[in-house]
């Protein structure tokens, strides 16, 4: 048995061997135990530094007390409100979610503790745990975002640390405090000095606010709030004062009680971006964010007025149809049905609104169930099956990875390629030999018999059945903004007909044919309004108060997952062609919209790679997205940045990004995020932020990057990508010359007034995640992450231990969402092979190499357990300790 390992090279557990002994006080069945020292054993055990865990649920209160006692963002946050009225939304958001617990690392260098002897398992559950998501002026329109800025203040919404002001009047940009926010905040609107958050409660509540700020160059102060019981805030518009609000509404429900004091240890944690550690732990963590808001009834439209104080003007309740599981629910199924009749209607509301012109819409999806014939089936049902009939031999390739001789590597100051105006399609075939590098040669196979088995008899049956069809359209509910409130349109449809000599209008439900799939596909303009539905855009005249019907223009390729942008006269869409054999194709299509009523299809064209949106530049129109190509024996993905003409829709010039990645892990924007790629102030250079991975080993953390690019002359010039530690969220531009770029917990800014780009970091928000204790002494490390950049530092004791006076300090790359393992004098991150030891006094910490980090996780013992002499049997991991027990127990566990 091999013996437990060294602490810091001192004896730290001096083992007291039972000789001899064969069960002893708590021992295992047939094992024999030996005890150590509990004092050295349990020093990373008693650390005092305990927070409660990440995603706790605290009251304003509680949270205010808490940031007082022990915070570790105390240097950076904003002090908490303090007014009634925000303590009172608080407890109707379903207070603060903590989102900065502190972990207690353990030193694996010994064997895990346990409360008490554990419990043995059968060989049978051993097996299975081994295995181990009109008239007058139109209104100035605004979409709530995360980052605003007016009058020299820019203002950033983090998830994870709340508001943040950037103050860039007086030239070198000053960042705030962060304040944090009851609930899930969402985004926001900026108007004046104050900015109106959208906020929906924590899990569990059926319940959103509107929260009014005034920014300050320092902070916010708060102003007053808007509670919206039994709903959950899908989307908003700001129609110049008047916001309008859509709402999912739900049956009413109690809240639950906020809990007065949460756990605290080293239980289950939450990174900063929603990773959850690995830390031990025998209680789950509480729910951190959900959509879990009640029993769905319908939606509500809400008009909001910004004035002196923020006050509901009315509201519009929308039910949903209950949902049937069976078509042939409520009829008699003894009633023969004919071919064609309609069976049964469902509607609900779609979970968007669109918003131009002077119009908010909202969609509901009406599918209609329609009996088709009656179906009589026959079929076999095997009723003896042998899983074991023959054996066949199965083969796989075996291939060795070699660099490629073909390989070039990308711009190293734009980690892209460019297309130098070649169409998407010529620039893969010439850029798929260059940008990997490496090739996968195919060098053998493994090969194995395994078995195949076969039915070995049979019995024949047969059902007669209904079969149903499914037609599906989409009624519009409009409402118009004028004189600084909402009307609601006439709900019905003129249509244009013959009859006999003579042309007249009949009227129906305001509704399209087909399924309307996202707010873009919605537009009014010039008098039109336009939808976008399965494969046609549809086009209805606006006059008054009445909508009437005018054509339909068929879409090559349909509209269904497309990407959509409206100008002055030109509608384009880009629409993913699903039996390309990589999935990755896309038709693009332009229509003339030169006669409003009339649109004609000016263009289409077939192309590689999908646009996940179209964004309306100086210069063109923009489409970032992905494209897919063969890359030996794998696909390779990249991301693509595709210009094309605003005049006709055709390419005019690619760019390649991701070809410094890795060819086996796909590089990503955030596609579901569609605000996150932004154009600059002057309108010709776009922000796109990106992420992959290095042509590394497998251990290398997620490279984050912003890449900038001019559009020039009709073409594409890459002018600059920064390597970044997090990924970046929003940017926005100060002036022509510098831009504002925000993660979740820095913030940076980029200028080119020198000529070429530049960044410099204003502010990096290293939030700390874990302390380890290293000796009686008091001496802690605390460790400390922005995205994949961990810092560690040495206190001398719990007292000083979220101060910025350190011993000492050293900066690892890391995981972005992992937790170190404590292994004797070293802190370890297994999934980066990173890591530092820190000597005895803390005053010095040392980078270990990747070799020298994977020497340390295999020298960590195994098959050893220790339990608390006395403690129950089948006790839990032990989460911390205040004082070290009289006596500790080890065994080994190999034989069990």
């Amino acid at each position: 048995m091999r013996p437990l390992p060294l602490r810091s090279a001192a004896v730290l557990l001096a083992f007291a061997t039972l000789a001899g002994c064969s069960g002893g006080a708590g021992a295992l069945d047939g094992e024999t135990t030996r005890e150590v020292e509990p004092q050295a054993f349990t020093v990373s055990y008693r650390n005092k530094v305990r927070l409660p865990w990440a995603g706790s649920t605290l009251t304003a209160e509680r949270f205010a007390s808490q940031v007082k006692a022990m915070d570790p963002l105390a240097n950076a946050r904003c002090a908490p409100q303090d007014a009634d009225a925000f303590k009172d939304v608080s407890a109707f958001l379903g207070g603060v979610s903590w989102t900065h617990g502190m972990v207690i690392v353990k030193d694996q260098s010994l064997p895990p503790l346990y409360s008490g002897p554990p419990r043995q398992s059968s060989a049978d559950e051993r097996a299975e745990s081994s295995g181990a998501a009109a008239p007058g002026q139109a209104p100035n329109i605004e979409r709530p975002d995360l980052v605003g800025i007016k009058d020299g203040i820019a203002v950033f919404l983090s998830k994870a640390h709340g508001l943040v002001a950037v103050d860039t009047r007086s030239g070198a940009p000053v960042v705030s405090c962060s304040l944090k926010l009851p609930g899930q905040p969402s985004n926001f609107f900026f108007k004046g000095s104050e900015v109106v958050v959208v906020v929906n409660a924590l899990a569990g509540h059926n319940r959103s606010a509107l929260l009014r700020f005034e920014v300050k160059g320092d902070g916010f102060a708060f102003k007053d709030a808007v509670k919206l019981p039994n709903q959950n805030v899908r989307d908003a518009r700001l129609f110049d004062a008047t916001l309008v609000l859509y709402t999912g509404w739900t049956e009413e429900r109690p809240a639950p009680q906020v809990p007065g004091e949460p756990q605290v240890g080293s239980g289950p944690q939450y990174g900063s971006y929603g990773g959850r550690g690995e830390a031990s732990g025998a209680a789950a963590a509480p729910a951190r964010e959900g959509g879990d808001y009640g029993t769905p009834v319908g939606s509500k439209v809400l008009v909001v007025k910004w004035d002196d104080a923020l006050a509901i003007d009315w509201e519009d309740a929308l039910r949903d149809d209950p949902r049937k599981i069976d078509p042939m629910e409520g009829r008699d199924p003894a009633q023969k049905l004919t071919p064609g009749e309609l069976v049964s209607t469902w509607k609900s509301w779609k979970p968007f609104a669109a918003a131009s012109d002077r119009y908010f819409t909202l969609a509901r999806s009406v599918q209609k169930t329609l009996f088709r014939e009656y179906q009589t089936t026959t079929y076999q049902v095997c009723t003896a099956y042998n899983p074991q009939h023959h054996q066949v031999q199965q083969c796989s390739v075996k291939y060795e990875k070699r660099p490629n001789p073909d390989y070039r590597p990308p711009n190293p100051q734009t980690g892209d390629y460019s297309c130098n105006g070649k169409k998407l399609a010529d620039c893969i075939r010439e850029a798929a030999p260059v940008v990997s590098e490496f090739i996968y040669v195919p060098v053998g196979q493994d090969c194995s018999m395994v078995w195949v088995g076969q039915c070995e008899k049979t019995e024949t049956r047969s059902a007669t059945y209904p079969t149903f069809g499914q037609e599906e359209e989409t009624e519009l509910l409009v409402y118009r903004f004028e004189n600084g409130g909402f009307t609601k349109l006439d709900a019905t449809l003129g249509k244009m007909v013959q009859k006999n000599d003579a042309l007249a209008f009949e009227t129906a439900p305001l509704a399209v044919k087909g399924d309307v799939a996202s707010r873009n596909a919605i537009q009014f303009q010039n008098g039109q309004l336009y939808v976008f539905a399965n494969d046609e855009l549809q086009t209805l005249s606006v006059a008054g108060n009445s909508i009437s019907f005018l054509g339909a223009q068929k879409v090559p390729g349909g509209t269904h997952s497309g990407a959509i942008v409206f100008s002055r006269d030109r509608a384009m869409i880009s629409t993913r062609q699903w039996g390309s054999p990589t999935a990755t194709a896309s038709t693009v299509t332009m229509l003339d919209l030169t006669e409003p009523a009339l649109p004609t299809l000016l263009t289409s064209f077939g192309m590689p790679g999908i646009s996940t949106q179209l964004v309306l530049a100086n210069g063109g129109i923009l489409g970032p997205g992905s494209v897919s190509f063969p890359n030996g024996p794998t696909t390779r993905t990249l991301q693509k940045l595709t210009l094309f003409s605003n005049a006709n829709g055709q390419e005019l010039d690619n760019l390649l990004l991701g070809t410094e990645y890795d060819a086996f892990a796909s590089s990503w924007f955030a596609a579901d995020d569609d605000q996150r790629i932004r154009l600059a102030s002057d309108g010709t250079r776009v922000f796109l932020p990106y992420s992959g991975r290095h042509h590394a080993d497998e251990f290398e953390p997620t490279a984050h990057r912003l890449n900038i690019t001019r559009l020039e002359n009709g073409r594409l010039v890459s002018e600059r990508s920064f390597n970044l530690s997090e990924p970046i969220v929003r940017t926005t531009s100060i002036d022509d010359m510098r831009s504002l770029v925000f993660g979740d917990a820095s913030t940076h800014l980029v200028d080119r007034s020198g000529g070429d780009w530049a960044l410099t970091t204003l502010k990096e928000l290293f939030v700390p995640f874990a302390t380890y204790r290293l000796s009686d002494t008091g001496l802690l490390a605390r460790v400390d992450r922005v995205g994949s950049s961990c810092r560690v530092r040495t206190f001398p004791s719990e007292a000083p231990v979220f101060s910025d006076a350190p011993i000492a300090e050293a900066k690892v790359p890391c995981p972005e969402g992992g937790v170190p393992i404590g292994a004797g004098s070293a802190l370890l991150f297994r999934e980066t092979r990173t890591g530092v030891t820190i000597a005895p006094d803390g005053s010095r910490i040392d980078v270990l190499s990747a070799a020298d980090v994977a020497a340390q996780l295999e020298a960590l013992p195994k098959n050893e357990v220790c339990w608390v002499d006395g403690g129950p049997t089948g006790g839990a991991t032990v989460d911390y300790l205040d004082a070290a027990p009289s006596r500790i127990l080890c065994t080994s566990t190999k034989a069990r």
